[in-house]
């Protein structure tokens, strides 16, 4: 039920792009709409189909819970403004389309046909060479496809990086500590303060976490599923893509959350937790040069 109501949400919305164009087109001087009037008048002036579906995918929209429909609007949103921004032949071919899924072919015609556009020469060249057969073009998408989620991967991977983000992660937790310290007494914050003028010092994190869960204190969303244990030396992207690769458990349950915003943090630190806990020896032999490096530093007069 859910999935027949999500296909007809969009395929109203897909249908309808053409109809409100069309209206706002008749009267540009009304663009931005902020009255009601004139929203109500571009309504009417629409065909009475359009009226109608319009009606039909507000209620469809209104059954659905509000993180679904907040995602509804934005995707038919995103639609509009692609949509408009087309060439007049390519809306007109969208237009001409017999049915719906014939329309969503030429969507995804056209789409494809500007994401090549948008791709390196070389690939562009590789793509369109016209001596070669329509399986082969599709081979060759298919590797040039591949090729850009790996990139994207990549690149949500490095810029997730905790080190590379360092001011970023020390405001939220210079933050988060001073509304620890708030709610201590004058005896305790002082120690405290002295305990915590490093915040990224290893284990500080940590005592900052059981302290938040004792006073009551919420923990930031950045750090509210990290484990705060004590810093684990940071690992290559590269070698941490193909430890991830390596196994389809791994794979399915890291890679979406790598490329969301507001996931990959924690993700990323969690993924570097994974591969230390099956790389055990290497660790305890970064963990022994350490030390080791740290007595000699030491030792020097």
């Amino acid at each position: 039920m859910r999935t027949a109501r999500s296909v007809l949400i969009l395929t109203i919305g897909i249908g309808l792009a053409a109809a409100a164009l069309g209206a706002r087109a008749a009267d540009p001087a009304s663009a931005p709409r902020k009255s009601w009037a004139r929203e109500a008048a571009a309504f009417n002036s629409l065909p009475p189909e359009s009226q109608r579906r319009i009606r039909q995918l507000d209620r469809e929209l209104r059954e659905e819970d509000s993180e679904s429909r907040d995602r509804y609007f934005r995707l038919l949103q995103r639609y509009s403004d692609w949509y408009e921004r087309l060439p007049a032949e390519d809306r007109q071919a969208i237009e001409a389309a017999a049915g719906t899924p014939a329309r969503i072919e030429k969507i995804k015609e056209i789409k494809e046909k500007q994401w090549i556009a948008s791709l390196p020469k070389a690939d562009r060249d590789q793509i369109l060479d016209p001596a070669i057969s329509a399986e082969e073009k599709q081979k060759r998408i298919a590797a040039a496809r591949a090729r850009a989620a790996q990139n994207e991967l990549d690149w949500s991977m490095t810029i997730a990086r905790l080190e590379d983000r360092q001011d970023v992660v020390r405001n939220e937790l210079l933050k988060w500590r001073d509304q620890i310290l708030e709610k201590l007494d004058q005896k305790d914050r002082r120690v405290r303060q002295n305990e915590w003028k490093n915040v990224r010092q290893p284990g500080v994190p940590r005592m900052m976490f059981l302290e938040s869960q004792r006073l009551g204190v919420p923990v930031p969303k950045m750090f509210e599923n990290l484990r705060f244990q004590d810093r684990l030396p940071p690992v290559d992207v590269i070698r941490l893509r193909q430890f991830m690769m390596s196994s389809e458990a791994l794979r399915s349950e890291f890679e979406e959350r790598l490329r969301d915003p507001e996931k990959r943090d924690v993700a990323l630190q969690e993924l570097i937790e994974r591969y230390w806990e099956e790389h055990k020896a290497e660790l305890e032999a970064i963990r022994a040069r350490d030390e080791k490096l740290n007595r000699e530093r030491k030792a020097k007069p």
